[in-house]
């Protein structure tokens, strides 16, 4: 059994998957498999899949009903003691991304172990310690996060209830089970691609919020940037702007 094993999902990824393929093998730490779950691309993404080499490159590619479930797909074949999934047009954020963390687990009794991502569209880090608190206005970057397998056989899998947001769902109850050991490392894990995805969508999950109450981050976040600036301009401080009731919305989301 390999120490890792990566799941990337991909579909028409040409222009990207060989940097994302790439920054894993050159990692210093070589213990792990490669899954790719193609979701039947049209592009030449299966071409250069197959150009690699390396019996720890598995493709599979076959029809999907998404990320989510090629996500599980890749759970149900993977080999590895710990599962990481990484967008096909993200990379790793250097060569000892799995040597550090394959030495972190090593010392530390961990179910779930997650560290930081750069956001390479807004060019800032996605930083620091989780709580269910702040679950109600962000989600994980999940290819910033390493997950021991047997926690999918104890939770169950990506609900596929939720197309855009299954990864909160799923951190969500993680985060909400007790006898699970969830530990940070203050570490940059990837460079992740901000500016693509279906959870960058600018959409709503409904099942999602219908569940959990919570409407799509960003919106929450650019709402939030929308008061300060208005608490800052020179209307406000004159009196001619009331921010009461949308500031009853963002401490709502706040609390």
């Amino acid at each position: 059994m390999p120490t890792f094993s990566i799941i990337i999902p991909t579909y028409n990824s040409s222009k990207t998957v060989g940097n994302c393929i790439n920054s894993i093998l050159t990692q210093t730490y070589t213990d792990y498999e490669i899954l790719i779950m193609d979701g039947l691309s049209t592009d030449n993404t299966l071409d250069i899949l197959n150009s690699y080499q390396d019996i720890r490159i598995h493709v599979i590619s076959e029809k999907d009903n998404g990320v989510y479930d090629a996500m599980n797909k890749g759970i149900e074949k993977s080999r590895g003691e710990w599962l990481y999934f990484l967008g096909s047009d993200d990379y790793l954020y250097d060569n000892a991304v799995l040597s550090d963390i394959s030495d972190y687990i090593k010392e530390k009794d961990s179910d779930i172990v997650y560290g930081d991502a750069y956001m390479v569209g807004q060019q800032c880090r996605q930083a620091g310690i989780f709580t269910r608190k702040r679950f109600n206005v962000a989600n994980i970057c999940h290819q910033s996060i390493f997950y021991s397998k047997n926690i999918f056989s104890r939770l169950g899998m990506y609900n596929l209830e939720f197309p855009l947001y299954a990864d909160w769902d799923f951190n969500i109850r993680c985060f909400a089970t007790p006898y699970l050991k969830i530990n940070y490392i203050d570490r940059v894990i990837v460079y992740y691609n901000d500016m693509s995805g279906i959870s960058n969508s600018g959409l709503d999950d409904p099942s999602f919020i219908e569940i959990y109450g919570i409407r799509n981050w960003q919106k929450i976040e650019k709402l939030n940037i929308q008061i300060l600036a208005l608490e800052n301009s020179r209307e406000f401080k004159l009196g001619k702007i009331i921010l009461s009731p949308i500031r009853k919305i963002r401490n709502l989301f706040n609390e």
